[in-house]
């Protein structure tokens, strides 16, 4: 796993480049493939690859494991951004609702109820409307550090843990958030800007060396 010596040799350029053109590599491939609706494949009765189930995350399993609502059966899927993240935010007045512990006290309320209306307020610069119903691309959302299995060199050689991955809107493809070490709510810009920089620096030649026909880059669009 490349969490096992990821803490060790991250500052290793040499390791650091094989290791974002290998993953390059993976998003680009993946991305090059639209996909008409955001939801998740599964494997119909008939053994064959269906996208025919909701767009399953890490939330809405732990949300249904205590019994709080959801309201997005298993076989919805999206043909809009709008449609979806309605239902996503939803998701968190539901639990405002139905977790008796949601709140620690009346601050505590008022903090998340207005995270949540500026969420709603905002949404809406982070999606372009001319890619409101696609194309979407599947997006890897567990891709962390013990997911990723490489060799001695940083040459990605599996990924594993695949369940939450799903089709999303285009700009919900990024590139991972641990590059710095940190979560996403205490990652240092000045740092991370140099890192991402760096990655996609990679990815965009590994584009032009995997693709030189396509004339418009997916990652413009973002």
């Amino acid at each position: 796993m490349l969490s096992s010596s990821w803490e060790l040799k991250k500052h290793d350029d040499g390791l650091r480049r094989n290791l974002f053109k290998g993953l390059s590599r993976i998003l680009l491939d993946i991305a090059k493939v639209p996909v008409p609706l955001i939801g998740s494949f599964v494997i119909d009765d008939n053994g064959f690859l269906v996208l025919s189930n909701r767009p399953l995350s890490p939330i809405i399993t732990e949300m249904e494991g205590r019994q709080i609502p959801v309201d997005i059966p298993r076989n919805m899927t999206y043909s809009s951004v709008d449609s979806y993240v309605t239902d996503t935010l939803a998701i968190h007045d539901s639990r405002f609702t139905h977790q008796p512990n949601a709140l620690t006290d009346r601050t505590d309320g008022a903090f998340q109820a207005a995270a949540l209306t500026t969420m709603r307020t905002v949404a809406a610069c982070f999606f372009k409307r001319e890619l409101r119903r696609g194309p979407f691309v599947y997006v890897l959302n567990d891709l962390h550090q013990s997911n990723i299995l490489v060799d001695e060199d940083w040459n990605i050689s599996c990924l594993i843990d695949l369940e939450f991955a799903c089709s999303q809107p285009i700009e919900m493809l990024h590139p991972p958030h641990w590059f710095t070490n940190r979560f996403v709510d205490q990652i240092d810009a000045d740092h991370f800007t140099s890192v991402h920089g760096e990655f996609m620096a990679i990815m965009e030649q590994q584009e032009r060396d995997l693709y030189p026909e396509t004339p418009i880059s997916v990652f413009k669009l973002l």
